[in-house]
Parts: structure tokens; C-alpha cells; sequence
């Protein structure tokens, strides 16, 4: 594997996606249904979240998350965000060199940030900071940034095969998202536009080669482009898509259709654009993810990676 040194704002990798859930119990069952092994159920009633964590090798994970009092801070901010926006990808989660130092940075760029650092309650287990970023800092996404006390916390129950790749944010703007990242020191890997899905799309790559995506629709007559643009004007702008690398995603297909998960069509090749090369994708319908838009990818271990920008 290819490593990339941190940003200078010291981001290491994506480590985290987090989905806001209606019912817990219905999500953990519709994410089982993906193939993704549960790895614990947490009720954090310090918080007023009910979490269920579905972890993968390396340490990166899914959080299922449903607010169970909505007068604690995070539980009614879960809450208003349900009401607000529906089920669907909350918070994203990067690991960073070290949170207090990436505080320091940010608020000298100008980033808002909800600061300072903080530490979740030692009950959960994870000796860790995190620093929380105000969505208008980042293109309408609600960002945690954390950094590991200890060696970095692996879930005894993984997933196997698979791993977290890609998060997507769509924005309205390409180029003053573009500027907003780079605030935080995240300087694009890629850019390109996409014809056969009319995105313009800039890739922020990591160090564990995990990336961060913006994507804005150029070209609405294209079927991807009409999509995220009718997700922001249903939901609004922001977190848009999370994306898995797994081994097959032929085998993953069969898999689904046994289960009776609805899939956007069979697997196929990226579009020649991507810097990925010719990857098989396959999408998963948001009505079996509640709310998130999850694609699956396999890339070909033999074809090296170009990129523009």
C-alpha cells in the first residue's frame, strides 16, 4: 500500500461514518442484511444516544445512532436533525496527528471549529480527543476530528473484506467548497468532471489511501447529477454518500439479491474520468441504508492509479 504523509492539519485517514436512525433495531437488521458484522450496541444515556457500531480491519467503522432523549445536548441535536433532514449519514469522523495541534490550526485559518477538545466518558472504552467542526466549515457536513491516547481502538468484531473508502459531501459551490477544505489543509488529489454523471468532483486522499469527496452537479440532464441534486433539494447540501471497498463486488451483489436487498443495478465499470480506474461500483437502493446512499467498490489490485489536478 502506497502512504501518504498527513496534511499539514494532520489528517490521517476517514475513520468513521455515522447514520441518525429512527429505530435502531430496524437499521441494525437492514445493515446485517449488507453483510456488515455488528460490533456492539451501546446506550449512551449520558448523551441521550442509543449506538450500534459495525466495525471493520484497521480500526475504521459505521455507527448507527438514535437519540433516546432529546433534552440531553447530543440526543436533541440528533433529534432535531431527524426532524429536520430524515434518516441518513450524520457526522463523519476523521483521525488526526493530534486534535489539540489541529485546534490550534484551525483557529488560526479561520476555521470555526466547536471547541476545544474534548473526551468521551472512559465507560466506552476508547482513550481518545475529538474536536467537532461547525458544518459552515465544511461545505455543510458535520465533521468529528480524533486523535488516539492510546493505540488506535479496533472493534473485536470486524468485518471482513471490507473497509471504509470514500465519504461524499455534495455541495452547491465546487469552487468555494474547494477553498474550504483547503483551509483545513486538504489540498485536492484529483479533480475532475464526469460526463456520463455531470459531477465535478474534487478527491482529498489520505494516508491510508481512504478519501474525502466533494461532489456538485454541473449537468442535471445526467441521471447522477439529477440525484444529487435532488437529495440537496430534499435534504439539503451536505453529507451525500459513503463508499466501501470490498473484495467482489460481483459476489456482493448475489449476496444482496439472496437477501432481498434492493440494489440501483448490477455492478459496473466506472466511468474512464475516475482516478480509481476501471473499478466495479455497485449501489445499494437508500431505502434498505435508511437514508444513506452506499456504494461498494473493488478496485483492480494491477492497474495503477492516475490523477489530475
Amino acid at each position: 500500500m502506497q502512504v501518504i504523509e498527513t496534511s499539514p492539519s494532520g489528517v490521517r485517514r476517514l475513520l468513521g461514518q455515522v447514520v441518525a436512525v429512527q429505530d435502531l433495531d430496524r437499521a441494525v437488521d437492514s445493515y446485517e442484511r449488507l453483510g456488515l458484522a455488528l460490533s456492539n450496541r451501546f446506550r449512551r444515556d449520558d448523551i441521550g444516544l442509543d449506538t450500534a457500531t459495525f466495525g471493520f480491519p484497521g480500526g475504521t467503522y459505521l455507527e448507527l445512532v438514535a437519540a433516546i432523549d432529546a433534552d440531553a445536548v447530543v440526543g436533541g441535536t440528533v433529534a432535531a436533525f431527524l426532524q429536520r433532514r430524515g434518516e441518513g449519514p450524520y457526522l463523519t469522523c476523521f483521525e488526526v496527528d493530534d486534535v489539540h495541534l489541529a485546534y490550534d490550526r484551525l483557529r488560526t485559518a479561520g476555521v470555526d471549529v466547536v471547541g476545544p477538545p474534548d473526551s468521551p466518558p472512559e465507560a466506552r472504552g476508547i482513550a481518545c480527543d475529538v474536536l467537532w467542526l461547525k458544518p459552515r466549515a465544511t461545505a455543510g457536513a458535520f465533521v468529528q476530528l480524533l486523535s488516539f491516547r492510546t493505540p488506535g481502538h479496533e472493534e473485536a468484531v470486524r468485518t471482513d473484506g471490507m473497509r471504509l473508502f470514500t465519504h461524499a459531501v455534495a455541495v452547491p459551490n465546487y469552487e468555494s467548497a474547494v477553498r474550504d477544505f483547503r483551509l483545513l489543509g486538504l489540498d485536492p488529489w484529483a479533480e475532475y468532471t464526469t460526463d456520463r454523471w455531470g459531477l465535478q468532483t474534487a478527491v482529498f486522499r489520505l494516508s491510508d489511501e481512504s478519501n474525502f469527496e466533494i461532489v456538485s452537479p454541473v449537468d442535471v440532464t445526467r441521471r447522477a447529477a439529477a440525484a444529487v441534486a435532488k437529495v440537496a433539494k430534499t435534504r439539503g447540501y451536505g453529507h451525500y454518500m459513503t463508499v466501501f471497498e470490498c473484495e467482489d463486488v460481483h459476489t456482493l451483489a448475489e449476496s444482496l439479491a439472496s437477501a432481498g436487498v434492493p440494489i440501483l443495478g448490477p455492478p459496473t465499470v466506472a466511468p474512464p474520468e475516475s482516478p480509481w480506474g476501471p473499478v466495479q461500483q455497485l449501489w445499494v437502493h437508500p431505502r434498505a441504508t435508511h437514508g444513506a446512499f452506499i456504494e461498494f467498490l473493488t478496485r483492480d489490485a494491477t492497474k495503477s492509479e492516475s490523477h489530475g489536478g
